[in-house]
């Protein structure tokens, strides 16, 4: 008699959850150790000016900024431009509920 294979999951989605949390919690702990929450608090900014503003390279900073806009921390408002959106602005420092030192903590 032949045994078939054990049966296995007909997707990685059961592992892909953990996968992105770890990706949302690093890209997070970016944002919130370069300081783009209290840099779009003034207003939406391109990405050119925060990279000049955090001294980093453009286009990873823009890869950056787009993970964060996808996971809702930011809102890209036109090609290349982001804005801070309320989801985000807890990454403040010094404002009521900053959760900006705890971020920085779960490196």
């Amino acid at each position: 008699m032949v045994q078939s294979p054990p049966s296995t999951p007909s997707s990685d989605a059961s592992v892909l959850p953990l996968i992105m949390g770890n990706m949302a919690s690093r890209v997070i702990f970016v944002a919130a150790q370069l300081g783009l929450a209290d840099l779009l608090a003034e207003g939406w900014q391109s990405v050119a000016a925060l990279a000049s503003r955090t001294r980093t390279h453009a286009p990873s900073l823009q890869r950056l900024l787009r993970a964060l806009a996808s996971l809702g921390v930011l809102d890209e408002t036109e090609p290349g431009r982001f804005a801070l959106t309320p989801l985000g602005a807890p990454l403040r420092t010094g404002v009521p509920g900053s959760v900006r030192n705890l971020a920085l903590m779960f490196r």
